[in-house]
């Protein structure tokens, strides 16, 4: 499973596999997306919010992708800082 947390703004998501679902994940939400293509959204548990936190705390690293609909940024922490 990934799971996803969106802070604030939103977030469009489409499984490619599976089920093929699609879901939005607005500011303090969480989605899971299963093996299966199911995402499940809800709100952010405490547990998530405290994982959060931490990675504010860690250097995290950013890739930008240019599409034709804009500039796509995905932000993650790598795995020698988790």
């Amino acid at each position: 499973t990934t799971t996803i947390m969106c802070d604030h703004g939103s977030i469009e998501l489409n499984s490619l596999l599976g089920s093929r679902q699609s879901n939005n994940v607005s500011g303090g939400n969480t989605a899971i997306i299963g093996k299966d293509g199911s995402i499940n959204v809800g709100p952010s548990t405490g547990e998530q919010q405290k994982k959060y936190e931490k990675t504010q705390k860690v250097d995290s690293k950013i890739i930008r992708i240019r599409t034709n609909r804009g500039v796509l940024e995905i932000e993650y922490i790598p795995e020698d800082e988790k």
